[in-house]
């Protein structure tokens, strides 16, 4: 998933600059992003021909080819793939495997999105705690601009 933040860091008030950028941004634009102020986060729709690739080629991947030199493959399938020594007609046919075993549920109250096992928070809360406002876990919880996401549904993965 792409992230790009659009307005300056809590408290820091904005600024001309900020001020004039978003006044240059279309509504129907930050609408086809996702945009949401409160989490300061934009998702780049896979279905976009100017913010997607293709799918990977290997079996079970949800993840994109974002580059011609990848051949059809994603980031993680092209590291695998040559880590496996195997021909690319074979691996390209051996399931993907997952990568996280059970459910870890974001620890932001009413969240409805899955939590990475390492940060315990969806990866929208994750990057709004680390990038927009940098506060310890605890203080971004208590935050009263931190709000609960909805679930997403299944998503397929994006290029970073």
């Amino acid at each position: 998933m792409n992230l790009a933040v659009a307005t300056p860091q809590d408290g820091a008030g904005e600024d001309t600059v900020t001020t004039g950028l978003m006044g240059a941004v279309q509504p129907e634009f930050l609408q086809l992003l996702s945009w949401d102020p409160h989490v300061r986060v934009l998702v780049l729709p896979r279905s976009h021909p100017q913010f997607s690739g293709v799918d990977c080629l290997v079996a079970g991947c949800d993840k994109m080819s974002c580059y011609a030199h990848q051949k059809g493959r994603c980031t993680g399938c092209t590291e695998r793939w040559r880590k496996s020594g195997l021909p690319f007609d074979e691996f390209v046919t051996i399931q993907r495997p997952g990568r996280m075993v059970g459910f870890f549920p974001c620890q932001v109250a009413h969240c409805e999105r899955p939590g990475r096992r390492a940060s315990l928070l969806c990866s929208s809360h994750d990057y709004q705690r680390r990038k927009v406002y940098g506060f310890p876990l605890e203080d971004f919880l208590a935050h009263p601009e931190v709000q609960p996401l909805p679930a997403r549904g299944a998503l397929p993965g994006r290029c970073l």
